[in-house]
């Protein structure tokens, strides 16, 4: 989180991480205070308008985090063997879907697994891992969003990938949480 602050990606400035067990017994991270609303509560009690131009700042900040210069997160080394990573990247995601007792979306997953001999891999980005509008705080003075539960900052082999699976856990969350007067989900 300290790369995407100095990046001026819109997330809590980190004051201390800890990563060693020796102060408190464990490891832990002293950050900014955000006095907010999570966005997906706030989507859900808006309607028409207000849904639609928060729900294209939640594309808006997603598009920005994938534009990010990849290098401050992730060697080369790390991104090497696209295709090996990237399968599994995807069977990591499935069995996490499995442990909601969740296989709506084990087609998407074979239709990607089919398909990863034949993708083209680009330019590696940076993604968020647990993308959704939960993970979003709109700040109480109105002036500034943030994204939190950055739990693993790495640079994703494609950005393909990173979408999908973007889009599965928003859409997984849609689910749980019933955004019941959301007609943008809900043509």
């Amino acid at each position: 989180m300290k790369q995407l602050y100095k990046a001026g990606f819109p997330v809590p400035q980190v004051f201390w991480l800890e990563s060693e067990n020796d102060l408190l017994g464990r490891p832990f991270v002293i950050m900014e205070k955000i006095n907010g609303r999570p966005m997906g509560d706030v989507i859900g009690e808006s309607t028409g308008t207000g849904q639609k131009e928060l729900l294209t700042l939640f594309c808006r900040i997603f598009a920005r985090l994938h534009r990010l210069e990849w290098r401050s997160f992730a060697s080369d080394s790390q991104v090497n063997n696209t295709a090996v990573v990237m399968k599994h990247t995807l069977s990591q995601w499935q069995e996490r879907f499995h442990c909601f007792r969740d296989h709506g979306f084990d087609p998407v997953f074979d239709w990607l697994g089919e398909r990863l001999a034949g993708i083209r891999f680009g330019q590696p980005s940076v993604i968020h891992w647990d993308y959704h509008p939960w993970n979003i705080l709109l700040r109480d003075d109105g002036q500034k969003i943030e994204c939190i539960e950055f739990f693993d900052v790495v640079a994703c082999l494609r950005r393909l990938g990173s979408i999908v699976i973007s889009l599965c856990v928003t859409i997984g969350y849609y689910r749980r949480k019933s955004w019941n007067n959301t007609k943008i989900f809900n043509p």
